[in-house]
């Protein structure tokens, strides 16, 4: 007892439990709130469990009225029938008083007939109707197959009212059908008795065919109208009973649904759910007002706990939430007195020391004058310093936060290097690749890329990029230089050493032209062959030459490229055909001018055009496509060759270097040659099995344009 007293008063010593007795009082709230639910739930099945019995017993009582009283009515047919086999007057004037007495005595007919086998009506009571045949000839075919009674559904006479019709056969001894007796029933009478067994003052009951249709109602307000599409009338359709909580006519009732034996009929006994949840009403209402008081104590209690327990604790939490979001750099202290107060002074310390190292952390990583991306293992970028805003031209909060795939740099760099490092763990170390800026320059970067593993073993990647575009353009233009410079000096010799002996080739056929006669025609037709080709050598060595200077200032004129590339298209037709290669256009203007040297630009794109024929000796497919920029045209021609490797795509533009083993090396350098000589640009993208596309870059000539610049595509 003394050990039991003193760890209590351990334990009271504490304010964090001395508070939490609070939350122990909200327990035991809560247990009252589940005795209430638990109570009135009770109560509520209880009266559900009577209200079945109930409506049940009245459905089987109603049911069994019923059955009786269509017995009753086939019985007393049943007798009547035999007016047809009688064969003397006295049995005859039997018949007929019966008949008289039943239509007196009994309120639910309204009329019966007595017919023979072709529905002649032959004994009609009251004998008011001038019918000569009965008004459904049906119910005669039905007997006399059948020879059986039958009740119909719905019926509409001749005068708008309603009603069913009760039919029994005459059958001679032979077994031959004579006719019958049928009977219409009054089905207001039937909706009377109907009203003598409704459930409360709101109760109703309903009769209604197998065609879903209502025939009698003890309210007499749904008189012929359809519940075929209700719950209920798609339950009794398939001969189904039960009990059931549905809309009825827009009201919410209670209904027992049972089909009845004797005919083609169902019985619905139902009462608004109002009415049958009556009992329950009060001792609900009690039930409610206890659990209000309880409802207000129990707020009074926490009303307290929360500011004397919760509160503290929810601070406690808003404040590392801030901290989380960086909107917060320091925990405020919690004056509680008790653990709480303890925990916030250690947060603190902790936030403090954590905010330090963050920062100079963070100041490292924008120190440093490389890019650095990082990304977690579903390649959502974390991090984005500013060197890689430089760079890109993306500010941070544009791209932090976004997945990679969805960032528009370049497909090489985040197929090859950052998802290769997610998916296999490979390491990048000094890889040559390029990226799309935000305004879609075009920037070289070296690349290292590794894996790095967080505090929960997540496996993301860290990227870092440097500019070398200014280096590598440094490095081509110094190449280039030095290959031209070699180029003009081959050139120059080689035209130095060719045009001496030309010149003497072609003063000794100018010789030998002047000194032959007439009639030595053959050696005349010889020497001019020598001056021909000796020419079109000299401008051949003149186009060559021109290769190692900055090209001779011609004459521009304003080109239209479609016309050109139609053009071009038109000359290569035959080389497609034969490679097996198919060519598709797309231009969105009709007349995309330019100012240029028409051959100068025909021979850039036809070596193009070439190269690219080259690069699909199995067959292919070639794309050209012009596009409208804000102060050029940017022409796209894509092949579906071989493509060209990323290490060698730098150097495709200069003179001599040649990805294919028979090639010269100079057709995409005087291609590139022509178009910088025009104020443009050319690039090329390529990936290995997939492709080549060639980019140029032309300045747009905007005088005289005149023509529909609609777009079309060919």
């Amino acid at each position: 007892m003394t050990y039991l007293s003193s760890l209590i008063k351990t334990a009271m010593h504490s304010m964090l439990t001395r508070r939490y007795l609070l939350v122990t009082l909200m327990i035991s709230l809560s247990v009252l709130v589940a005795i209430y639910c638990i109570a009135l739930q009770v109560v509520y099945s209880s009266v559900e469990q009577q209200i079945e019995y109930r409506d049940n017993l009245m459905s089987e009582t109603l049911s069994r009225v019923l059955t009786l009283k269509i017995e009753n009515i086939i019985s007393d047919l049943k007798l009547l029938s035999g007016y047809g086999l009688s064969t003397s007057d006295d049995q005859r004037e039997f018949y007929i008083e019966q008949m008289q007495k039943d239509v007196v005595d009994v309120p639910l007919y309204t009329s019966i007939q007595l017919f023979d086998k072709h529905g002649h009506v032959i004994l009609n009571a009251p004998f008011t109707s001038k019918r000569r045949y009965i008004p459904f000839p049906n119910i005669n075919y039905r007997l006399s197959w059948s020879k059986t009674y039958f009740i119909s559904q719905l019926l509409r006479l001749p005068d708008g009212s309603y009603t069913i019709a009760v039919a029994y056969p005459t059958i001679s001894s032979n077994g031959s059908y004579e006719g019958g007796a049928i009977a219409y029933i009054n089905l207001n009478v039937l909706s009377q008795e109907l009203d003598d067994y409704t459930i409360g003052a709101q109760g109703e009951n309903l009769v209604v065919d197998g065609n879903g249709r209502i025939i009698a109602d003890s309210s007499s307000k749904e008189m012929a109208a359809s519940i075929s599409q209700t719950d209920i009338g798609q339950n009794l359709a398939k001969y189904r009973y039960g009990i059931i909580r549905t809309d009825l006519f827009h009201n919410k009732v209670v209904a027992t649904y049972r089909p009845l034996d004797v005919a083609d009929f169902g019985l619905i006994v139902s009462e608004p759910v109002v009415q049958a949840t009556a009992p329950v009403a009060h001792v609900a209402k009690l039930l409610s007002e206890g659990f209000i008081i309880i409802l207000l104590l129990a707020s009074v209690l926490t009303v307290v706990g929360t500011t004397r327990v919760v509160k503290p604790i929810l601070d406690l939490t808003r404040q590392a939430d801030e901290y989380r979001k960086n909107q917060l750099y320091s925990f405020s202290r919690i004056k509680t007195g008790d653990e709480l107060e303890t925990l916030s002074i250690t947060l603190e310390n902790m936030a403090s020391s954590l905010t330090r190292k963050e920062r100079r952390l963070f100041h490292i990583l924008e120190s440093i004058p490389y890019a650095i991306i990082t990304t977690d293992p579903s390649g959502t970028v974390w991090s984005f310093n500013r060197a890689a805003e430089d760079l890109t031209l993306f500010s941070r909060t544009e791209i932090i936060g976004k997945n990679v795939v969805h960032i528009p740099f370049s497909e090489n760099l985040i197929e090859t290097v950052i998802w290769k490092t997610l998916a296999e763990g490979n390491q990048f170390d000094e890889k040559d690749t390029y990226i799309l800026d935000k305004d879609g320059n075009k920037r070289e970067v070296v690349v290292h890329s590794s894996v790095f593993r967080g505090l929960d073993n997540e496996v993301g990647v860290i990227l870092i990029m440097r500019d070398v575009s200014e280096f590598r353009r440094l490095q081509r233009y110094l190449k280039q230089n030095e290959r031209l410079a070699s180029l003009g000096r081959l050139t120059a010799s080689i035209a130095h050493e060719i045009k001496n002996p030309l010149s003497i080739i072609q003063a000794a056929a100018e010789a030998i032209q002047l000194e032959i006669a007439d009639s030595q025609l053959e050696v005349s037709e010889l020497a001019a062959d020598i001056l021909e080709t000796s020419n079109r050598m000299n401008l051949l060595l003149g186009d060559f030459l021109a290769l190692s200077r900055d090209g001779e200032t011609e004459p521009r004129e304003s080109i239209n490229l479609t016309s050109v590339l139609d053009d071009l298209i038109m000359l290569l037709r035959n080389t497609l055909k034969q490679h097996n290669i198919t060519l598709s256009r797309q231009y969105p203007v009709r007349a995309p001018i330019i100012q240029a040297v028409k051959n100068r630009i025909i021979q850039s794109f036809l070596n193009i055009l070439m190269n690219s024929i080259e690069a699909m000796p199995k067959g292919g497919e070639i794309q050209i496509l012009i596009a409208e920029q804000s102060q050029s045209w940017m022409i796209e021609i894509k092949d579906t060759g071989d493509g060209i490797p990323a290490a060698q795509l730098p150097w495709i533009f200069d003179p001599f270097y040649s990805t294919k083993s028979n090639g010269t090396g100079l057709g995409l350098s005087i291609s590139n040659e022509i178009i910088n000589q025009h104020g443009g640009s050319m690039w090329a993208n390529s990936t290995e099995g997939k492709g080549t596309t060639i980019f140029i870059q032309l300045p747009k000539n905007y005088e005289g344009v005149t023509q529909d610049e609609n777009a079309f595509a060919h």
